[in-house]
């Protein structure tokens, strides 16, 4: 009862005085959350980027070591049939490939931006594989039958090495 007469008491001006003063609170409300969403959001792209670029620094000259060696891997693949001229190059490949891996692998893990760290993996499995078949045509005796098996791996080996190539371009992109 007492409550119905206090409605009744309450005239107009009040009424929309109320009212506008609860919306412009929740504009206000609104309005701040927005800000800070734009703020934070242009906070964390800056973060990423410079995370991106700090990355792209240190990987720059390992990955152009890397697409050299892959090229230069490439092209034996191309002569595997002077075979005995290229144990020699095999074994200088792998000296390079295990160098550019202990230099990759060495790299601080928080270095490395969140959307590169699965790249960055992916290359490491593709060099330690890339490393054991070269140490199996080190290792070879070539005889008519090896031949074979030899191109059998060499298609492995170009899988790998397009594969790598993909993979150290996307982690060479600059923010």
């Amino acid at each position: 009862m007492i409550l119905a007469g206090f409605w009744s008491q309450v005239t107009p001006d009040a009424w929309v005085t109320s009212i506008g003063t609860l919306l412009g609170a929740l504009f206000g409300a609104l309005l701040g959350a927005l800000g800070a969403f734009i703020i934070v959001n242009k906070q964390i792209k800056e973060q990423r980027s410079k995370e991106t670029l700090n990355f792209t620094k240190e990987y720059t000259y390992k990955g152009y070591f890397l697409e050299i060696i892959i090229k230069d891997t490439e092209k034996l693949l191309n002569n595997l049939t002077e075979y005995e001229k290229n144990v020699k190059h095999i074994e200088g490949y792998l000296k390079l490939i295990k160098k550019i891996f202990r230099q990759i692998v060495s790299m601080p893990k928080s270095l490395i931006p969140i959307n590169k760290f699965g790249y960055y993996e992916e290359l490491i499995i593709l060099l330690t594989e890339l490393e054991v078949i070269l140490s199996i045509y080190e290792d070879w005796f070539l005889t008519d039958k090896d031949i074979e098996d030899i191109e059998s791996y060499s298609a492995d080996l170009k899988r790998i090495l397009d594969e790598c190539k993909e993979i150290n371009i996307k982690l060479m992109e600059r923010p």
